[in-house]
C-alpha cells in the first residue's frame, strides 16, 4: 500500500510523517530520504497538531466582524463576532476588531 501512496503523489508533495512527539518522525524522515524519498516532519507531533489553532476573517460585506476558529486536528469550528474578547474552548482569547 505504501508503494501504491508513493505512486499516486508522483513527486508532486513531500510525504508528511507524524509521530506522537516529532521524534520517531524525525528519524522516519532521514530514512525515507536515504531511500529519495522527499518527505518532512511534523514538528512537534500529534500532540502540537492537536493544539493548532487556526484564525481566519470572515468578510460578511457588513461593519460587523466575524472571525473562525478552526482545531484543525479535531474539526471543531468556534467563532468570534463583533467584539474584543471570547472564550474559546476554554481559553479567553484576545482579538482587537
Amino acid at each position: 500500500m505504501f508503494k501504491k501512496i508513493l505512486i499516486a503523489n508522483r513527486g508532486e508533495i513531500a510525504l508528511r510523517v507524524i509521530c506522537a512527539r516529532g521524534n520517531a518522525s524525525r528519524r522516519a524522515v532521514l530514512e525515507l530520504g536515504r531511500l529519495g524519498i522527499a518527505a518532512v516532519s511534523v514538528a512537534g507531533g500529534m500532540s502540537a497538531w492537536s493544539r493548532l489553532l487556526v484564525a481566519e476573517r470572515i468578510d460578511l460585506g457588513t461593519s460587523t466582524s466575524l472571525i473562525q476558529f478552526r482545531r484543525e486536528a479535531r474539526g471543531c469550528l468556534s467563532y468570534l463576532v463583533g467584539c474584543e474578547a471570547t472564550w474559546v474552548n476554554g481559553s479567553v482569547v484576545r482579538v482587537v476588531v
